[in-house]
C-alpha cells in the first residue's frame, strides 16, 4: 500500500484485516473461479501448451470420454472437475473422491475402447486437474486407487507398472498459465459475488475515521457535488468500492498470482506519478480513474474489464486516503 508516511501505511495494512473479515466466508469457501465446463476449456489450452501436437485431446460428444478429457504420448493422462457451487472442505473432498473412483473405475471398465485409444502410449500418471485440493486423505485415496489398478488380477495393457493417480492443480503449471493469462486470450473476472452491506460500511468508517476524514478532506472543496448528503453518498459508495475491491485482490492473489503481482506493479507506478501529477495539474476523480482503468485492461494480461472497474474504484479510494490524488474537480 502506498503511504507517505509510515503510520498512514500501517494504517492501510491494518484495515486489511477489517475488510476481509466483512467475506471472511467466501474467502474460506469460495473454490472455484470458472464453471464446469469453462474449466475443462481452461485446462485443455494448458496442456496444449505444454505437450503441443503430443497431447492428444478425448473428444466427450460421440461414444463417450472414458473416463478422460486428454492424454499425452509421453503417459500423462487428464480428468478436469470442477463443482458447480461453494462446498466446504468435506463437501470438496466427497465430490473429489467420487470423481476419482468413478472415472478410474472407466479407466479399468473401458479397456477395450481404451487399447485402441492409446495405441502404443503406455500410461504412467492419470491426472485428476482441480481448481483446489484440500484434503490429504484425497491423496490417501488416489494411491489405493493407484494401487488397484496396479495389481489387476488381469493387468490393462496400457497401464505401466509405476502407474501413479495424482490430484493436482494449476500450480503444476506455472508457465503455461503466465504464457495464458498474460495475453493469450483468458480474461479473469473475481468478486463477482461480494456483496457489501450500509452497515459493514459504516462500520469500517468508523473503526478508520483518521482514513475517512482525510478522504472527505479532498472531496469537501469539490464543486461536483451539490450538498453535503451527496458528497456523504459518493463518499460512502467508494468506501464500498474499496471493500469490495480489496477482496477482490485477495482472491486474485490466492488463485492468480501472475495477475496480481502485474497489478501492484502498475499500481505502484501510478501512484508514483500521482504525486508530482497533483501538484503540476487538475487531476479529477473520474478522469484518473478511467485512464487507471484502461491503462490496467491495456497491461495486464489476462485481467478481464469488470475487474478492472472495480480494481481502478478501489484505487482511487486509497489513494484520496492515503495520498497521492489531490483532486481539483
Amino acid at each position: 500500500m502506498i503511504g507517505n508516511t509510515s503510520g498512514a501505511k500501517d494504517a492501510v495494512e491494518s484495515k486489511l484485516v477489517i475488510i476481509s473479515s466483512y467475506n471472511i466466508h467466501h474467502m474460506l469457501i469460495r473454490p472455484n473461479l470458472l464453471g464446469g465446463e469453462d474449466w475443462q476449456k481452461y485446462v485443455l489450452r494448458l496442456l496444449a501448451l505444454r505437450y503441443g501436437f503430443n497431447l492428444v485431446i478425448v473428444p466427450d460428444a460421440h461414444g463417450g470420454d472414458f473416463g478422460l478429457e486428454a492424454f499425452s504420448r509421453d503417459g500423462c493422462a487428464y480428468q478436469c472437475y470442477a463443482p458447480q457451487e461453494l462446498l466446504t472442505t468435506p463437501e470438496l473432498y466427497k465430490r473429489q473422491r467420487e470423481k476419482v473412483t468413478d472415472d478410474i473405475g472407466k479407466f479399468i471398465n473401458n479397456r477395450k475402447e481404451l487399447i485402441k485409444l492409446f495405441g502404443q502410449t503406455t500410461i504412467h500418471k492419470w491426472i485428476l486437474v482441480v481448481q483446489e485440493h484440500r484434503s490429504a486423505k484425497l491423496t490417501q485415496h488416489c494411491e489405493e486407487k493407484a494401487h488397484l489398478v496396479r495389481t489387476l488380477s488381469d493387468p490393462l495393457p496400457y497401464v505401466s507398472d509405476d502407474f501413479d493417480v495424482m490430484v493436482v492443480t494449476e500450480d503444476y503449471f506455472p508457465v503455461e498459465v503466465s504464457t495464458l493469462l498474460g495475453g493469450a486470450g483468458i480474461k479473469v473476472e473475481v468478486g463477482e459475488t461480494f456483496e457489501i452491506t450500509s452497515d459493514a460500511v459504516s462500520d469500517w468508517a468508523q473503526k478508520n475515521d483518521e482514513l475517512v476524514k482525510r478522504m472527505d478532506d479532498k472531496l469537501e472543496p469539490l464543486p461536483t457535488f451539490a450538498s453535503v448528503s451527496d458528497r456523504r453518498a459518493a463518499r460512502d459508495n467508494l468506501l464500498e468500492m474499496y471493500i469490495v475491491g480489496a477482496n477482490s485482490l485477495q482472491e486474485l492473489k490466492r488463485k492468480y498470482p501472475v495477475i496480481h503481482e502485474r497489478f501492484e506493479m502498475i499500481k505502484r507506478l501510478r501512484a508514483r506519478s500521482l504525486r508530482v501529477d497533483s501538484k503540476i495539474q487538475s487531476l479529477t476523480i473520474a478522469g484518473t480513474r478511467r485512464e487507471f482503468a484502461t491503462e490496467l485492461t491495456e497491461r495486464v494480461g489476462g485481467l478481464g474489464a469488470g475487474t478492472a472497474e472495480t480494481l481502478s474504484y478501489a484505487a482511487i479510494a486509497e489513494w484520496l486516503m492515503v495520498c497521492p490524488l489531490n483532486p481539483r474537480g
